[in-house]
């Protein structure tokens, strides 16, 4: 996802039928020192990982957040 300049992004990814959500995270080809920062990562609920970052660079900055899915007990 493209996250714009001095802006706050989140993304959702969803696991899919019949797995569950196990843990997540989240990355850019940005270093955080350089205004880009995590401002949490964690679970929705069963099936759902969230990531958000707020971009305080002056530049579109493109994120990834994904969830680890295991089959549903």
């Amino acid at each position: 996802m493209a996250c714009t300049g001095d802006s706050i992004c989140t993304i959702t990814v969803s696991c899919p039928a019949g797995k569950v959500v196990t843990g997540g995270g989240l990355d850019s080809a940005v270093l955080a020192s350089s205004g880009l920062y995590v401002m949490e990562t964690q679970p929705i609920n069963d099936t759902t990982w969230s990531g958000t970052y707020r971009n305080a660079t002056g530049i579109t900055i493109n994120i990834t957040v994904w969830g680890v899915c295991v089959d549903a007990p």
